[in-house]
């Protein structure tokens, strides 16, 4: 059985970097963030990044959300961890609640040390919101990396490719869809400018990976590899995006 894949490969490592790298962040005095670098028997906590399901929402609508975050170190665990709404750089907008580890409140496994909660949230503008995972314990202030959460009036997962679009580059062997890109938009440029950009290309929008920063782009060209390589190139050259790769075609096989 094959398993098809909607996703570039490459992308994926820089993702697992930069979440290492947010993991990897401590700040200064009394406040205390999470770093897998260091020992996990240590007496002091660590917060891990959060993580949400969905990792998105349309514009307009509001959906329960279910955050989670991992907490290691310290003789015992907390009972629970509290979940803000902050700025991007960590000030408080207001306190949405506690994560649980146990088994209950939207948690699934209890005294596993991933702490859950479920809560509803809106997207009434379009960008990005921003939440972090606090500790307080012995008079110290323990905090998660600031995690970033997108409102968009795109679309929040990816859409099926079409098979009958594969073909093969000759010099690798590597096989990608035709008709199609994944685009890698820097941070907040605003939609009417994807838009534009898209258009121009005669290109359509018809995925994403929030979490990754990725875009499913489906264009009008060539059914050949060098179509794709040159629309690469041609997007590459806006400088609202970051970088442009290859929908490739991967086969798992069990």
């Amino acid at each position: 059985m094959n398993l098809r894949l909607f996703l570039i490969v490459v992308s994926l490592f820089p993702f697992f970097i930069s979440a290492y790298a947010q993991g990897s962040f401590i700040e200064k005095g009394n406040e205390k963030s999470s770093s897998p670098a260091q020992d996990e028997k240590t007496m002091e906590f660590k917060i891990f990044s959060l993580g949400a399901e969905p990792d998105a929402i349309l514009l307009g609508r509001t959906l329960p959300v279910l955050f989670t975050v991992l907490v290691t170190g310290g003789q015992e665990a907390p009972e629970t961890i509290q979940l803000l709404e902050v700025t991007n750089n960590g000030r408080e907008i207001k306190a949405l609640g506690d994560l649980y580890d146990n088994g209950q409140n939207g948690d699934i496994a209890s005294q596993d040390r991933i702490f859950s909660g479920t809560f509803e949230v809106s997207g009434l503008k379009e960008g990005l919101r921003y939440f972090q995972a606090r500790l307080y314990k012995e008079g110290i202030r323990y905090m998660s990396p600031v995690y970033s959460w997108m409102v968009t009036t795109f679309p929040t997962e990816l859409h099926p490719s079409d098979p009958n679009m594969l073909v093969e580059d000759p010099k690798t062997g590597y096989k990608f869809y035709a008709n199609e890109v994944i685009v890698s938009f820097k941070e907040k440029v605003p939609s009417e400018k994807i838009i534009e950009i898209l258009f121009s290309e005669k290109c359509d929008l018809v995925g994403t990976i929030p979490s990754l920063g990725v875009s499913q782009i489906r264009c009008v060209m060539d059914k050949t590899d060098e179509a794709v390589y040159q629309k690469i190139k041609t997007f590459e050259r806006y400088r609202e995006i970051e970088y442009a790769e290859p929908n490739f075609y991967i086969e798992l096989d069990d």
